[in-house]
């Protein structure tokens, strides 16, 4: 994934991403 992206491309995989760096799908 993208270090900066990473809560906007998390978007695109229909993941939510937490500012924690927990990703949920």
């Amino acid at each position: 994934m993208f270090p900066n992206q990473q809560l906007s491309a998390d978007k695109s995989w229909s993941l939510t991403c937490l500012s924690n760096g927990r990703c949920v799908g």
